[in-house]
């Protein structure tokens, strides 16, 4: 997989990308050639700094794992940017897993924290093996608030304008980032009640909203003492429950039954919860029965997760339909449903007795707790794919939600069709539409994928593999970041054994190449120059498209690339449109992401071209000498260089590096007049500027052409 991010340029704000400077690839070159140029690094050109870099794992000085990492930021400091006169990083928490730790520490900015940034480090025995940059560069703002924080709290309120009692509301000083734009906001909560919690981010010195987001987790479920529901199992009496307090109620080391209709809870000091099914406190035994079950089963023993081991989560068993989690109070709220009445609309049944509903919502409690925030498409979308796939291999059954909705027989599957669920048909999925959002639809592309891995590696390899990938880095929120930590995790615990089969099934959903450009058409009357269109991706990191011509049967050449992902046409002046008895020109499209992944050519678009001559010497006789830019640049580990020759001439194409010193010979022979490309791959050249330069010479007529252009290699 290729390892640049690059830019999104959006339709109404562009944001400029940040250059990789000079010290910052002498800084990677130094710290690679120290370990063998074993390691690998993304770059994120919106930041202008390494984001990830991992390998095999190398010896770091400190006393221990707190003082190592900040030990390995420090000493790399001009790698990351980092200005220590005025950032600085504070030790957040240390993570000790079964497989390896992880130690992570917050940024702050004059004393102020940075709102989700800071650095990840994963060691393994003791050695560095992954380190997650996520540290906010070139900030520059005056951090004194003009408003208080009572008065952002007004702010917030106003701007939501919702019709209930505000329940909770806090507000903290922050550094917020929306792409290269910082500002002082504060970091505002708001808890109406179990059905409406959110995070607003208020700018602290104008007043104006900045961000916001809704923390309730919206999903509709059932259970309660039954194995999977009533329909689907029958009741099991007696069944035993672990990790209860001595309190007499329902409460222990993994959930906590905090509230059931307004009605008192169930008590009994030997702890003898054994009730039928009619009783109003059956649902109370049942969901902790099961939250209990899932939490020490699934994250407590096998994926050895103990974060919330006695940080119990709070059952809230309520009036109303469907079932969520506030990680304001870190509660899950199960509705009775409506069991009498479904011609009303849509409606869910029981959530306190479907096992698989409530499991899920722990999910999302893990994901949470774990750092993984629920703010943008692609992070709601895995928070909902991962909360399907850990309940369906829990259960070991793909469909999710069975009896829990009136009119379909499960609500969502992870055994589904790569065809429909994939990353392509992004925000363009219909699937059970009144029991499902968009994310929870898009979140079946994620967690069709890891049904799959679990199909090819088997339960436990599989699970390993996903769950401690996402351990590495949870603030990696799109789809293809939390592929690379898969895959890193792989290298370093199972020797990269697994890479190839983790590769294949998520580009079988287009997660990593995208999908090419559909609809490649034109448009435009006969005599004018034609105007060449295609559809725009759904694919959220597309950014950009490359169209390619052909003409009098040569091969295809790069005539137009836009670093803008709505940008879906092109006039080509250099043709007109002829009737069909004029030449053909030939164009296919194609469309390359924000980590430089590119599609497939599409289908060829042919134009019958008037304003060419059935002798096609004329034209080619007045093509000129041109050297184009290569593209990818920037580029790891191969580009493509394009240039025009007007007349037969023996060519040479070399690559230079600071120095001027020869570094490669892309190409040496002779070429016929026209437009040419060649590929360059600097497999075995360390990341750096580097020059390609050109030199034609017609050994008859003795004229020669030269040009030099610059290319930038970051690996």
């Amino acid at each position: 997989m290729k390892k640049l991010f690059l830019t999104l340029f959006l339709p109404i704000l562009l944001f400029a990308q940040r250059d990789i400077t000079t010290s910052q690839l002498d800084a990677w070159n130094s710290f690679n050639e120290s370990t063998g140029n074993s390691w690998s690094i993304i770059w994120n050109t919106e930041s202008g700094s390494g984001k990830v870099l991992h390998g095999p794992g190398i010896i770091i000085s400190g006393s221990n794992l707190g003082e190592m990492t900040q030990t390995f930021f420090y000493q790399n400091k001009d790698l990351f940017s980092f200005r220590p006169d005025q950032d600085n990083i504070e030790l957040k928490k240390q993570l000790d897993y079964s497989k390896f730790s992880k130690v992570v520490f917050q940024q702050y900015y004059k004393g102020i924290p940075v709102y989700s940034s800071g650095i990840t480090a994963n060691f393994r025995n003791g050695l560095l093996f992954h380190f997650g940059n996520h540290f906010k560069k070139d900030i520059d703002l005056d951090v004194n608030p003009t408003i208080s924080e009572k008065a952002s709290i007004s702010i917030a309120e106003n701007f939501l304008n919702i019709n209930a009692e505000l329940e909770d509301a806090t507000s903290s000083l922050f550094i917020f980032s929306i792409k290269d734009q910082y500002h002082l906001a504060y970091r505002v909560l708001l808890n109406f009640g179990i059905n409406a919690s959110y995070e607003i981010f208020v700018n602290a010195v104008t007043g104006e909203i900045v961000h916001s987001n809704d923390l309730i987790i919206p999903y509709g479920g059932t259970v309660n003492q039954y194995p999977e529901d009533p329909v689907n199992s029958s009741l099991v009496t007696g069944q035993s429950i672990s990790f209860l307090d001595a309190s007499g109620y329902l409460s222990g080391d993994f959930a906590d039954v905090t509230y059931n209709q307004g009605y008192s809870l169930l008590y009994n000091r030997y702890r003898n919860f054994q009730v039928v099914p009619s009783n109003i406190h059956f649902d109370e035994g049942n969901s902790y029965y099961h939250v209990t079950k899932f939490a020490y089963d699934l994250f407590y023993d096998t994926l050895d997760y103990s974060d919330l081991y006695q940080n119990p989560i709070s059952i809230n068993i309520n009036t109303g339909i469907g079932a969520s989690y506030s990680p304001l109070s870190h509660a899950m709220t199960l509705a009775i449903g409506d069991t009498t009445s479904p011609e009303l609309g849509t409606y869910y049944r029981n959530a306190a007795r479907k096992n698989d509903v409530m499991y899920h919502e722990y999910v999302h409690a893990v994901l949470w707790d774990a750092g993984f925030v629920y703010n943008t498409d692609e992070s709601k979308a895995r928070h909902e794919g991962y909360a399907d796939y850990f309940t369906a291999s829990f259960t070991d059954d793909p469909e999710i939600g069975e009896w829990f909705a009136y009119d379909a027989a499960f609500m969502r599957t992870c055994s589904n069709s790569h065809s429909t669920f994939n990353y392509g048909n992004w925000n363009n999925i219909s699937y059970n539409d009144a029991y499902n959002l968009t994310q929870h639809k898009n979140g079946m592309i994620w967690s069709g994928a890891l049904w799959y891995l679990r199909y090819y590696l088997g339960e436990i390899i599989a699970n390993d593999i996903i769950f401690n990938g996402f351990l590495l880095d949870t603030n990696q929120l799109d789809f293809e970041e939390a592929v690379d930590c898969m895959i890193s995790y792989d290298n370093t615990v199972y020797s990269g054994s697994h890479v190839s089969t983790i590769e294949s099934v998520f580009n079988s959903r287009n997660v990593i190449d995208p999908n090419y450009p559909a609809g490649l058409t034109y448009s435009g009357s006969q005599g004018s120059h034609p105007t060449i269109s295609w559809n725009r991706s759904n694919e959220p990191d597309v950014s950009g498209y490359k169209l390619y011509k052909s003409m009098f049967g040569t091969n295809y050449s790069l005539i137009f690339t836009t670093n803008k992902n709505y940008l879906t046409s092109y006039i080509d002046s250099l043709v007109t449109i002829g009737s069909p008895n004029d030449p053909n020109v030939y164009y296919k499209v194609r469309a390359f992401d924000s980590h430089d992944n590119e599609s497939e050519l599409s289908p060829v678009m042919t134009i019958h071209d008037g304003g060419i001559s059935k002798d096609t010497s004329p034209f080619l006789e007045k093509i000129e000498f041109k050297l184009n830019n290569a593209f990818p640049n920037p580029f790891n580990p191969s580009t493509t260089i394009h240039f025009t020759i007007p007349e037969k001439c023996r060519v040479t194409l070399t690559v230079h590096n600071l120095l001027g010193e020869k570094v490669s010979i892309v190409y040496e022979g002779i070429v016929e007049k026209g437009m040419h490309s060649t590929h360059f791959n600097a497999k075995g050249l360390p990341s750096g500027i580097y020059f390609y330069r050109i030199l034609a010479y017609n050994e008859i007529t003795g004229r020669s052409y030269s040009d030099s252009k610059k290319m930038i290699l970051l690996k």
